[in-house]
Protein backbone atom coordinates (compact mmCIF):
# COMPACT_ATOMS: atom_id res chain seq x y z
CA UNK A 1 0.00 0.00 0.00
CA UNK A 2 2.73 2.83 -1.00
CA UNK A 3 -0.18 5.41 -1.20
CA UNK A 4 -1.66 4.45 1.89
CA UNK A 5 -2.14 7.30 4.75
CA UNK A 6 -3.07 6.48 8.43
CA UNK A 7 -5.53 8.31 10.90
CA UNK A 8 -3.36 9.86 13.22
CA UNK A 9 -2.56 7.60 16.40
CA UNK A 10 -1.10 8.58 20.32
CA UNK A 11 1.29 6.50 21.43
CA UNK A 12 4.12 6.54 24.59
CA UNK A 13 7.48 4.93 25.20
CA UNK A 14 7.78 4.00 29.10
CA UNK A 15 10.62 3.68 31.09
CA UNK A 16 11.18 2.36 34.55
CA UNK A 17 11.35 4.65 37.19
CA UNK A 18 14.14 6.06 38.00
CA UNK A 19 15.67 4.96 34.84
CA UNK A 20 17.25 8.23 33.79
CA UNK A 21 20.37 6.69 31.40
CA UNK A 22 17.22 5.47 28.90
CA UNK A 23 15.25 8.21 29.26
CA UNK A 24 18.33 10.40 28.22
CA UNK A 25 19.08 8.15 25.14
CA UNK A 26 15.32 8.07 24.18
CA UNK A 27 15.11 11.91 24.04
CA UNK A 28 17.99 12.49 22.97
CA UNK A 29 17.49 10.03 19.95
CA UNK A 30 14.08 12.01 19.61
CA UNK A 31 16.08 15.25 19.30
CA UNK A 32 18.03 14.32 16.89
CA UNK A 33 15.76 13.04 14.56
CA UNK A 34 13.49 16.01 15.06
CA UNK A 35 16.61 18.67 14.07
CA UNK A 36 18.18 16.64 11.16
CA UNK A 37 14.08 16.46 9.74
CA UNK A 38 14.09 12.78 9.72
CA UNK A 39 10.87 12.67 12.54
CA UNK A 40 9.46 15.27 9.74
CA UNK A 41 9.90 12.74 6.67
CA UNK A 42 8.79 9.74 8.20
CA UNK A 43 5.41 11.71 9.76
CA UNK A 44 4.86 12.75 5.64
CA UNK A 45 5.27 9.87 4.28
CA UNK A 46 2.09 8.24 6.56
CA UNK A 47 0.32 11.36 7.44
CA UNK A 48 -1.61 14.19 5.42
CA UNK A 49 -1.24 16.31 7.52
CA UNK A 50 1.01 18.96 9.27
CA UNK A 51 3.91 17.54 10.88
CA UNK A 52 2.88 18.30 14.78
CA UNK A 53 5.02 19.84 17.22
CA UNK A 54 6.10 17.83 19.72
CA UNK A 55 5.85 18.71 23.69
CA UNK A 56 9.35 20.53 24.85
CA UNK A 57 11.30 18.48 28.11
Amino acid sequence: MPDAKFERQYFGIAVAKGNSELLGKINAGLQKIVADGTYAKIYKTWFDDNVPTLPAQ
